[in-house]
């Protein structure tokens, strides 16, 4: 499924298309994406301790 999903983000119209609703397309591995997602996580993290941002419901 990855290596589907990889080729069809490869296509320029997808491409235009998904940074068009805002999104960034990837095309990387498992690996690369859970090291950008652990990583985003720790940045945005510090962020929310440091400053006290709390949710609102």
């Amino acid at each position: 499924m990855r290596r589907s999903f990889s080729r069809v983000l490869k296509n320029p119209e997808v491409r235009k298309r998904m940074l068009q609703i805002g999104a960034v397309p990837g095309g990387n591995t498992p690996e690369e994406f859970r090291a950008f997602i652990q990583a985003e996580m720790q940045k945005w993290g510090n962020l929310v301790k440091q400053t006290g941002i709390k949710v609102e419901q």
